[in-house]
């Protein structure tokens, strides 16, 4: 008998207050996730709008961040850097769906979420964070890396056309509820999507940036 492999990690999961801050609400989701895996109290204990300042103003004289554009993909990795040291993230593009796949599953299986950077055809750019996958048997020895599943959450509620849901924007707080041990259950909340999904899909990105899988996540 065939048997799926799957595996999650327990990541909080959190909807984004504001339609901007999609960035430094996957930032506190990963940080609270730290924490919790270091038995500590750290970054994670931040309100969204702090880290959003952390990651878009200026920190210092000469300001320590590696760039002055707002929510830069290199803040957002900086913050991290500096938070939780020794983590030194990394960030892949690559149009490669099994190089995407077997990234995503060496960091699942290492402990470690991704982030990702995606668009479509309801957005010009948004992030996620990558929280685990399904993988389904090889048959006849072919395995499709672009329709195996992943499991994300998304802070703007069940947002990928893919899914046929509504359940996001003004929605993306319906059914949802503040968790004792902290985070929320929402719409958003470990959606199951193809691989394919986490990848640019907007007919906007540059012909370059166009179909990329854009992941960070720790080495």
């Amino acid at each position: 008998m065939f048997q799926t492999t799957s595996k999650i990690l327990p990541v909080p999961y959190y909807g984004q207050v504001s339609s901007v801050q999609c960035q430094s609400t996957v930032l506190r989701m990963y940080a609270q996730y730290l924490d919790r895996k270091r038995g500590q109290s750290g970054a994670g204990g931040k309100q969204v709008q702090d880290i959003f300042n952390d990651i878009n103003t200026p920190q210092g004289k000469p300001d320590r961040r590696p760039s002055p554009v707002k929510n830069a993909h290199s803040n957002m990795m900086w913050w991290l850097e500096q938070n939780y040291s020794p983590l030194i993230f990394h960030k892949l593009e690559s149009r490669d769906s099994s190089i995407a796949w077997n990234t995503i599953t060496n960091s699942i299986d290492r402990g470690y979420p991704l982030i990702a950077s995606v668009s479509h055809s309801r957005v010009a750019g948004h992030i996620n964070i990558i929280v685990g996958y399904m993988r389904a048997p090889a048959i006849n020895m072919s395995f499709n890396h672009a329709s195996s599943e992943v499991i994300i959450h998304d802070p703007y509620g069940a947002f990928h056309q893919s899914l046929n849901s509504d359940l996001h924007g003004k929605k993306r707080f319906d059914v949802g509820m503040s968790l004792l041990g902290g985070g929320e259950i929402g719409p958003g909340r470990n959606l199951v999507i193809q691989l394919g999904n986490v990848s640019r899909q907007a007919t906007s990105d540059s012909a370059a940036r166009r179909g990329n899988y854009e992941f960070m996540y720790p080495l």
